[in-house]
């Protein structure tokens, strides 16, 4: 790991804590555990209500954030397919995540994930892009840096646009909605491949049979 990534990765950033029986005892996060994705969660408990996450019970910000898939899943139908297996054991959630991420590449590839993407309901809901995220992360990173008036060698936010970590393609509806056209057109020339590879095995069938 580089070492401006390690620094965002466990500088003691706009801390939060965590349940004590995962990490035995408190521990700090980086600046990148964002408090919209808490905020997505609230959506998401409205959407699709969970008794895991009502007013009674006292959820860390790490784990509200897992809720709001949810809120995510409404513009692709794929994901939705997974929802009842999100609160599933460690175990099946790990199948089922490297599942997720082969069909979602797959469909990338083929274009075909623009079929299940919801455009018209993603491009009519307000949307905060990746550069906009990371400014308000650099500008929290900031103000904590001023805050406790700490100006060592990571009081500025260590990394470029390009050196943070970002989400896979395959699953940025913000990338879905830029390659609208890229998509068509790969899901015509994965449709064209198919369709020849299928003539020709029916041709070869055909020879076949007259052969013999």
């Amino acid at each position: 790991m580089p070492e401006t990534v390690a620094q965002v990765a466990f500088s003691p950033q706009l801390h939060a804590s965590v349940p004590s029986g995962i990490f035995k005892g408190p521990r700090l996060s980086g600046a990148l555990h964002g408090q919209w994705s808490v905020a997505y969660a609230a959506i998401s408990h409205v959407m699709s209500p969970q008794k895991a996450f009502d007013s009674s019970f006292n959820a860390s910000g790490c784990l509200a954030q897992c809720h709001s898939v949810f809120y995510w899943a409404q513009y692709h139908s794929i994901p939705r397919w997974f929802l009842p297996l999100q609160y599933s054991p460690t175990v099946v959630q790990i199948m089922v995540g490297a599942t997720y991420h082969g069909i979602m590449q797959l469909l990338a590839v083929t274009g075909f994930t623009w079929w299940f993407f919801n455009a018209d309901l993603y491009a009519q809901r307000p949307q905060s892009s990746v550069e906009q995220s990371i400014d308000v992360v650099k500008g929290r990173w900031e103000w904590y840096s001023q805050s406790t008036e700490y100006s060592g060698p990571a009081s500025q936010f260590p990394l470029n646009f390009d050196e943070v970590p970002g989400v896979p393609k395959c699953f940025s509806f913000s990338w879905m909605q830029q390659s609208a056209h890229k998509l068509h057109f790969r899901m015509f020339l994965t449709a064209l491949i198919c369709l020849a590879l299928s003539y020709h095995s029916l041709l070869h069938s055909l020879l076949v049979l007259l052969i013999t």
